[in-house]
Protein backbone atom coordinates (compact mmCIF):
# COMPACT_ATOMS: atom_id res chain seq x y z
CA UNK A 1 0.00 0.00 0.00
CA UNK A 2 1.22 3.60 -1.09
CA UNK A 3 2.54 6.26 1.64
CA UNK A 4 1.49 9.53 0.16
CA UNK A 5 2.81 13.07 1.47
CA UNK A 6 -0.70 15.07 1.73
CA UNK A 7 -0.36 18.89 1.23
CA UNK A 8 -2.56 21.02 3.11
CA UNK A 9 -3.50 24.90 3.22
CA UNK A 10 -2.55 26.43 6.18
CA UNK A 11 -4.54 29.34 5.76
CA UNK A 12 -8.05 27.72 5.02
CA UNK A 13 -8.17 25.05 7.88
CA UNK A 14 -5.43 22.45 6.93
CA UNK A 15 -7.74 21.51 3.77
CA UNK A 16 -6.06 19.16 1.66
CA UNK A 17 -4.48 20.52 -1.49
CA UNK A 18 -3.45 17.24 -3.17
CA UNK A 19 -0.90 14.29 -2.16
CA UNK A 20 2.00 12.60 -4.01
CA UNK A 21 3.17 9.07 -3.55
CA UNK A 22 6.43 8.73 -1.28
CA UNK A 23 8.96 7.43 -3.35
CA UNK A 24 9.91 3.80 -2.13
CA UNK A 25 13.61 3.15 -1.93
CA UNK A 26 13.24 1.34 -5.52
CA UNK A 27 12.51 4.26 -6.67
CA UNK A 28 15.44 6.71 -4.68
CA UNK A 29 18.17 4.05 -6.50
CA UNK A 30 16.43 4.54 -9.69
CA UNK A 31 16.50 8.10 -9.81
CA UNK A 32 20.34 7.73 -8.58
CA UNK A 33 20.91 5.61 -11.64
CA UNK A 34 19.09 7.41 -14.03
CA UNK A 35 21.33 10.50 -13.14
CA UNK A 36 24.65 8.14 -13.22
CA UNK A 37 23.45 7.07 -16.58
CA UNK A 38 23.37 10.90 -17.94
CA UNK A 39 26.66 11.71 -16.42
CA UNK A 40 29.10 10.82 -19.12
CA UNK A 41 26.79 12.83 -21.60
CA UNK A 42 25.95 15.48 -19.52
CA UNK A 43 29.51 16.19 -18.98
CA UNK A 44 30.64 15.94 -22.25
CA UNK A 45 27.97 19.16 -23.66
CA UNK A 46 29.73 22.94 -23.20
CA UNK A 47 28.97 24.87 -20.31
CA UNK A 48 27.23 27.21 -23.15
CA UNK A 49 24.89 23.97 -24.47
CA UNK A 50 24.37 23.45 -20.50
CA UNK A 51 23.46 27.32 -19.75
CA UNK A 52 21.08 27.14 -22.92
CA UNK A 53 18.91 24.56 -20.77
CA UNK A 54 18.78 26.43 -18.01
CA UNK A 55 17.55 29.89 -20.20
CA UNK A 56 14.97 27.78 -21.49
CA UNK A 57 13.50 26.81 -17.50
CA UNK A 58 13.64 30.41 -16.92
CA UNK A 59 11.89 31.19 -19.73
CA UNK A 60 9.23 28.78 -18.73
CA UNK A 61 9.30 29.30 -15.31
CA UNK A 62 8.10 32.84 -16.39
CA UNK A 63 5.22 31.73 -18.66
CA UNK A 64 3.73 30.06 -15.15
CA UNK A 65 5.08 32.28 -13.01
CA UNK A 66 1.41 33.59 -11.80
CA UNK A 67 0.56 29.47 -11.31
CA UNK A 68 3.73 28.78 -9.50
CA UNK A 69 3.21 31.71 -7.27
CA UNK A 70 -0.30 30.95 -6.29
CA UNK A 71 0.37 27.39 -5.56
CA UNK A 72 3.61 27.92 -3.39
CA UNK A 73 1.27 30.35 -1.58
CA UNK A 74 -1.51 27.73 -0.62
CA UNK A 75 1.13 24.99 0.47
CA UNK A 76 3.06 26.82 2.80
CA UNK A 77 1.41 30.57 3.26
CA UNK A 78 3.53 33.00 2.54
CA UNK A 79 1.48 36.38 0.97
CA UNK A 80 1.01 36.25 -2.76
CA UNK A 81 3.14 39.29 -3.46
CA UNK A 82 6.05 37.80 -1.28
CA UNK A 83 5.58 34.61 -3.29
CA UNK A 84 5.41 36.76 -7.15
CA UNK A 85 8.69 38.56 -6.06
CA UNK A 86 10.53 35.67 -4.74
CA UNK A 87 9.70 33.87 -8.38
CA UNK A 88 10.58 37.09 -10.55
CA UNK A 89 13.92 36.66 -8.82
CA UNK A 90 14.43 33.36 -9.24
CA UNK A 91 14.00 33.79 -12.84
CA UNK A 92 16.77 36.69 -13.03
CA UNK A 93 18.97 34.59 -10.99
CA UNK A 94 18.94 31.45 -13.49
CA UNK A 95 19.11 33.87 -16.51
CA UNK A 96 22.05 35.78 -14.63
CA UNK A 97 23.79 32.52 -13.63
CA UNK A 98 22.87 31.17 -17.64
CA UNK A 99 24.89 34.48 -18.77
CA UNK A 100 27.97 33.87 -16.67
CA UNK A 101 28.39 30.21 -16.17
CA UNK A 102 30.66 30.13 -19.28
CA UNK A 103 32.52 33.11 -17.71
CA UNK A 104 33.31 31.55 -14.08
CA UNK A 105 34.18 27.43 -15.31
CA UNK A 106 35.95 28.98 -18.16
CA UNK A 107 39.11 27.25 -18.04
CA UNK A 108 42.13 29.56 -17.62
CA UNK A 109 46.30 30.33 -17.40
CA UNK A 110 47.55 30.60 -13.36
CA UNK A 111 50.93 30.86 -14.55
CA UNK A 112 52.92 31.01 -17.21
CA UNK A 113 56.68 29.82 -17.51
CA UNK A 114 58.46 29.53 -20.56
CA UNK A 115 59.26 25.82 -20.49
CA UNK A 116 55.92 24.99 -19.14
CA UNK A 117 52.39 26.69 -17.54
CA UNK A 118 49.71 25.78 -15.12
CA UNK A 119 46.09 25.90 -16.35
CA UNK A 120 42.98 25.62 -13.96
CA UNK A 121 40.08 23.47 -15.25
CA UNK A 122 36.99 22.94 -13.88
CA UNK A 123 35.50 19.17 -13.48
CA UNK A 124 32.00 18.10 -12.18
CA UNK A 125 31.80 15.75 -9.50
CA UNK A 126 29.08 13.94 -10.45
CA UNK A 127 25.78 12.55 -9.54
CA UNK A 128 24.54 15.88 -6.88
CA UNK A 129 21.69 14.83 -4.23
CA UNK A 130 20.12 18.22 -3.73
CA UNK A 131 17.70 18.60 -0.23
CA UNK A 132 16.00 21.74 -0.19
CA UNK A 133 13.16 23.09 2.45
CA UNK A 134 10.15 24.65 2.32
CA UNK A 135 10.60 28.57 2.99
CA UNK A 136 10.96 29.55 -0.30
CA UNK A 137 10.04 26.81 -2.39
CA UNK A 138 11.01 27.94 -5.51
CA UNK A 139 13.91 29.77 -4.54
CA UNK A 140 15.77 26.67 -2.80
CA UNK A 141 14.78 24.52 -4.99
CA UNK A 142 16.79 25.80 -7.91
CA UNK A 143 19.76 26.99 -5.04
CA UNK A 144 21.75 23.84 -5.28
CA UNK A 145 20.40 22.13 -8.78
CA UNK A 146 21.32 25.37 -11.03
CA UNK A 147 25.16 25.28 -10.37
CA UNK A 148 25.67 21.62 -10.45
CA UNK A 149 23.96 21.35 -13.73
CA UNK A 150 25.64 23.89 -15.00
CA UNK A 151 29.23 22.58 -13.95
CA UNK A 152 28.31 19.39 -15.73
CA UNK A 153 26.71 17.66 -12.83
CA UNK A 154 23.77 15.66 -12.87
CA UNK A 155 21.32 15.56 -9.84
CA UNK A 156 18.79 14.12 -7.57
CA UNK A 157 16.92 16.32 -5.72
CA UNK A 158 14.13 15.96 -2.54
CA UNK A 159 11.94 19.13 -1.55
CA UNK A 160 10.52 19.54 1.55
CA UNK A 161 7.25 17.14 1.82
CA UNK A 162 5.59 20.89 2.81
CA UNK A 163 5.92 21.90 -0.48
CA UNK A 164 5.74 18.47 -2.80
CA UNK A 165 3.10 19.80 -5.25
CA UNK A 166 5.34 22.84 -5.99
CA UNK A 167 7.93 20.82 -6.57
CA UNK A 168 6.10 18.22 -8.29
CA UNK A 169 5.08 21.19 -10.61
CA UNK A 170 8.41 22.81 -11.32
CA UNK A 171 9.95 19.64 -12.15
CA UNK A 172 6.99 19.10 -14.62
CA UNK A 173 8.11 22.64 -15.93
CA UNK A 174 11.93 20.95 -16.07
CA UNK A 175 11.17 18.65 -17.93
CA UNK A 176 9.50 20.58 -20.73
CA UNK A 177 12.43 22.45 -21.05
CA UNK A 178 13.75 19.22 -22.36
CA UNK A 179 16.80 18.76 -20.28
CA UNK A 180 17.83 14.55 -21.73
CA UNK A 181 16.37 11.79 -19.69
CA UNK A 182 18.26 11.48 -16.25
CA UNK A 183 20.47 14.74 -15.85
CA UNK A 184 17.41 15.79 -13.28
CA UNK A 185 15.20 13.67 -11.08
CA UNK A 186 12.92 14.31 -8.37
CA UNK A 187 11.83 12.20 -5.45
CA UNK A 188 9.45 12.83 -2.95
CA UNK A 189 9.14 11.85 1.15
CA UNK A 190 10.43 13.30 4.63
CA UNK A 191 13.42 12.62 6.56
CA UNK A 192 13.69 9.04 5.45
CA UNK A 193 14.04 9.63 2.30
CA UNK A 194 16.50 12.12 2.62
CA UNK A 195 18.33 9.55 4.25
CA UNK A 196 17.76 7.43 2.02
CA UNK A 197 18.94 9.43 -0.89
CA UNK A 198 22.16 10.19 1.21
CA UNK A 199 22.96 6.46 1.47
CA UNK A 200 22.99 5.63 -2.25
CA UNK A 201 26.05 6.41 -4.91
CA UNK A 202 26.67 10.03 -4.25
CA UNK A 203 29.07 12.14 -5.40
CA UNK A 204 28.20 15.56 -3.75
CA UNK A 205 25.55 16.50 -1.38
CA UNK A 206 23.79 20.19 -0.91
CA UNK A 207 21.56 20.70 1.92
CA UNK A 208 19.86 23.38 3.32
CA UNK A 209 17.56 23.17 6.46
CA UNK A 210 17.85 22.85 10.06
CA UNK A 211 21.76 22.86 12.12
CA UNK A 212 20.12 19.68 14.09
CA UNK A 213 19.79 17.64 10.63
CA UNK A 214 22.46 19.36 8.57
CA UNK A 215 24.92 18.31 11.22
CA UNK A 216 23.81 14.52 10.52
CA UNK A 217 24.24 15.27 6.70
CA UNK A 218 27.70 16.65 7.49
CA UNK A 219 28.66 13.20 9.16
CA UNK A 220 27.07 11.37 6.34
CA UNK A 221 29.19 13.33 4.12
CA UNK A 222 32.40 12.86 5.64
CA UNK A 223 31.71 8.69 6.09
CA UNK A 224 31.53 8.70 2.41
CA UNK A 225 34.35 10.99 2.13
CA UNK A 226 32.19 13.56 -0.55
CA UNK A 227 31.86 17.41 -0.40
CA UNK A 228 29.28 18.63 1.04
CA UNK A 229 27.56 22.26 1.37
CA UNK A 230 25.01 23.27 3.90
CA UNK A 231 23.44 26.18 4.55
CA UNK A 232 21.56 26.14 8.47
CA UNK A 233 19.96 28.27 10.76
CA UNK A 234 21.04 31.20 12.37
CA UNK A 235 20.34 33.50 15.29
CA UNK A 236 21.00 37.14 13.79
CA UNK A 237 21.36 40.06 15.90
CA UNK A 238 20.43 43.88 15.52
CA UNK A 239 22.08 46.83 17.14
CA UNK A 240 20.21 50.29 17.07
CA UNK A 241 22.12 53.37 18.10
CA UNK A 242 20.54 56.36 19.64
CA UNK A 243 21.23 58.09 16.63
CA UNK A 244 19.24 56.64 14.44
CA UNK A 245 16.15 57.66 12.31
CA UNK A 246 13.61 55.72 14.61
CA UNK A 247 10.98 55.53 11.72
CA UNK A 248 12.82 53.94 8.99
CA UNK A 249 14.46 51.62 11.92
CA UNK A 250 11.31 50.35 12.67
CA UNK A 251 10.32 49.70 9.01
CA UNK A 252 13.76 47.86 8.69
CA UNK A 253 13.61 45.75 11.85
CA UNK A 254 9.36 45.04 10.32
CA UNK A 255 11.12 43.43 7.65
CA UNK A 256 14.06 42.13 8.35
CA UNK A 257 11.69 40.04 11.14
CA UNK A 258 8.51 39.17 9.63
CA UNK A 259 9.27 38.84 5.89
CA UNK A 260 8.61 35.39 4.79
CA UNK A 261 6.29 34.88 8.28
CA UNK A 262 9.52 35.26 10.05
CA UNK A 263 10.39 31.64 8.54
CA UNK A 264 14.10 32.40 7.38
CA UNK A 265 17.16 31.30 8.80
CA UNK A 266 19.24 34.48 8.56
CA UNK A 267 15.76 36.59 9.45
CA UNK A 268 16.70 39.24 12.60
CA UNK A 269 16.08 37.48 16.09
CA UNK A 270 16.68 39.80 18.32
CA UNK A 271 16.93 43.41 18.65
CA UNK A 272 19.54 45.31 21.17
CA UNK A 273 18.71 49.13 21.62
CA UNK A 274 20.34 52.01 22.97
CA UNK A 275 18.71 53.11 26.16
CA UNK A 276 17.74 56.84 25.17
CA UNK A 277 15.24 55.29 22.28
CA UNK A 278 13.96 52.33 23.75
CA UNK A 279 10.44 53.50 24.48
CA UNK A 280 10.65 55.41 21.32
CA UNK A 281 11.60 52.56 19.49
CA UNK A 282 9.53 50.39 20.94
CA UNK A 283 6.36 52.48 20.04
CA UNK A 284 6.88 52.60 16.81
CA UNK A 285 7.40 48.69 16.43
CA UNK A 286 4.17 48.43 18.12
CA UNK A 287 2.92 50.71 15.59
CA UNK A 288 4.27 49.65 12.67
CA UNK A 289 3.66 45.44 13.40
CA UNK A 290 -0.22 46.30 14.62
CA UNK A 291 -0.91 47.91 11.09
CA UNK A 292 -0.49 44.79 9.65
CA UNK A 293 -3.25 42.89 7.68
CA UNK A 294 -3.08 39.52 8.77
CA UNK A 295 -5.72 36.88 6.40
CA UNK A 296 -5.94 34.83 3.34
CA UNK A 297 -1.97 35.40 1.39
CA UNK A 298 -4.13 34.99 -1.77
CA UNK A 299 -5.17 38.09 -1.22
CA UNK A 300 -3.80 41.28 -2.50
CA UNK A 301 -4.18 43.17 0.67
CA UNK A 302 -2.95 40.65 2.59
CA UNK A 303 0.95 41.80 4.52
CA UNK A 304 1.21 38.63 6.83
CA UNK A 305 -0.30 35.48 6.55
CA UNK A 306 -0.30 31.74 8.33
CA UNK A 307 2.61 30.09 9.11
CA UNK A 308 3.78 27.14 7.21
CA UNK A 309 2.01 24.33 9.54
CA UNK A 310 0.58 23.45 12.53
CA UNK A 311 3.14 22.26 14.19
CA UNK A 312 5.14 25.42 13.40
CA UNK A 313 2.41 27.41 15.09
CA UNK A 314 2.41 25.44 18.40
CA UNK A 315 6.23 25.62 18.21
CA UNK A 316 6.28 29.60 17.87
CA UNK A 317 3.24 29.48 20.89
CA UNK A 318 5.36 26.71 23.12
CA UNK A 319 8.73 29.81 22.31
CA UNK A 320 6.32 32.93 23.53
CA UNK A 321 5.47 30.84 26.62
CA UNK A 322 8.66 29.98 27.59
CA UNK A 323 9.77 33.94 27.15
CA UNK A 324 7.14 35.18 29.35
CA UNK A 325 7.97 32.57 31.76
CA UNK A 326 11.43 33.89 32.08
CA UNK A 327 10.42 37.26 32.40
CA UNK A 328 9.59 38.83 28.87
CA UNK A 329 6.72 41.18 28.71
CA UNK A 330 4.23 40.79 25.55
CA UNK A 331 4.22 44.82 23.52
CA UNK A 332 1.72 43.45 21.03
CA UNK A 333 0.79 40.37 19.64
CA UNK A 334 1.16 37.04 21.31
CA UNK A 335 -1.70 34.95 20.61
CA UNK A 336 -3.97 33.45 17.43
CA UNK A 337 -5.88 35.85 15.68
CA UNK A 338 -9.94 35.19 16.72
CA UNK A 339 -11.62 35.21 13.03
CA UNK A 340 -9.17 33.07 11.26
CA UNK A 341 -8.60 29.22 11.56
CA UNK A 342 -5.38 28.09 10.31
CA UNK A 343 -2.12 28.23 11.00
CA UNK A 344 -2.00 32.32 12.10
CA UNK A 345 -0.75 33.92 14.58
CA UNK A 346 -0.12 37.57 15.79
CA UNK A 347 2.92 39.47 14.84
CA UNK A 348 4.95 39.92 18.37
CA UNK A 349 6.94 41.93 19.95
CA UNK A 350 8.67 40.63 23.29
CA UNK A 351 10.73 43.09 25.51
CA UNK A 352 13.02 42.80 29.01
CA UNK A 353 13.62 39.07 27.14
CA UNK A 354 16.88 37.33 28.57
Amino acid sequence: MSEYLISTNPAKSYEEIGRIPVSTLDQIKSAVAAARKALPSWKALSTEKRASYIKKIANLLSSQLDEIAALQTKEMGKPISESIGECKGIIYWLNWQADNAPRILAQRVLDKMDTHQTELHFEPYGVAAVIAPWNYPSYQMFLGVTQALLAGNTVVFKHSEECSLTAELIASIIADSEVPSGVFNIIYGGGEVGKQLLDQEINLIHFTGSSLVGEQVYKKAAEKFIPVVLEMGGSSPAIVYKDVDITKVAKSVYDERFSNCGQICCALKRLIVHESIYDELTNKLKEVISSQVIGDPLAKDTTLGPLVAKRQLMLLEKQVKDAIDKGAVIETGGERPDNLDGAFYKPTLLTNVS
